[in-house]
Parts: structure tokens; C-alpha cells; sequence
């Protein structure tokens, strides 16, 4: 976690804890907020920070009035910049090379959930995050 601080430091977002339910987590131009739920979260927590840098870092970010499809371009936005901070490619293939093969244990090796550690590798897989082909 302390690797995501300091890129919200650097990035100049500031990093917020409250009781935001119903999202988790959210961000706006030059801040985050994670509920107080995620702290120390693990896993959980760090996927959701690195998300909403992602947001911060590619300026991704909607209205709920907004288009389907501008929603969906800007949460892909976050994802693909979450991927690459927490799961680098060259990391991804020395730790398949070890011997780590299942999504779980790359999980576990990269401190990130099941799904977004499946969304990773399919995102180096396929170029793409539409998994729903």
C-alpha cells in the first residue's frame, strides 16, 4: 500500500477514508475516497485504491448522466492503469515462469483479487478488457 500513497502524493491526489457504502470507493479531479470498510482491506483495498488512481492518473472520469458507453471507456481507463501498476507484464511473466499458473496463486503472489487478477491476464492476453465475448 505504501507504493500507492506515494503515487497519489506524486500524482498530487489527495486520499480520503469515509463512510461511502454504497460505491466503496470513488474519485473526483485530484482525489480519492475509500470507505472505511476497505482499510486494511488487503487485497480488496489495494485493487479499489489503485483503481481510483487510475481515475486520477488518466483523468477518467463521468457523470452518472453520462452515456453507457462514456462510463464504460473511462472505468476501462482505470482498470488498464490499475493493471499495469499492480501487475506489471514482465512481473506477470517471471512469476508464470516460476511455476504460478493459477489465477489464485497470482493472486495471492501480486496481493490482488481473483477477478481483477482474471481481468489482468486476460487485459495481456487480449489487448482488451471485454471479457463478455
Amino acid at each position: 500500500m505504501i507504493e500507492l500513497f506515494q503515487t497519489a502524493e506524486m500524482l498530487g491526489v489527495e486520499v480520503f477514508t469515509g463512510n461511502i457504502p454504497e460505491t466503496v470507493s470513488m474519485s473526483v479531479p485530484g482525489a480519492i475516497c475509500m470507505d472505511a470498510s476497505l482499510a486494511y482491506g488487503g487485497a480488496v483495498e489495494r485493487v479499489h485504491f489503485a483503481h481510483e488512481l487510475g481515475h486520477c492518473a488518466r483523468a477518467a472520469f463521468y457523470s452518472r448522466g453520462d452515456p453507457r458507453w462514456i462510463r464504460q471507456r473511462c472505468e476501462n481507463k482505470a482498470d488498464k492503469w490499475a493493471i499495469k501498476k499492480l501487475v506489471p507484464k514482465d512481473e506477470l511473466k517471471r512469476a508464470v515462469s516460476q511455476g504460478y499458473s493459477e489465477p489464485w496463486q497470482l493472486a495471492e503472489y501480486f496481493d490482488v483479487t481473483d477477478d481483477f487478477m482474471i481481468k489482468a491476464v486476460w487485459f495481456y492476453q487480449h489487448g482488451n478488457l471485454a471479457m463478455d465475448r
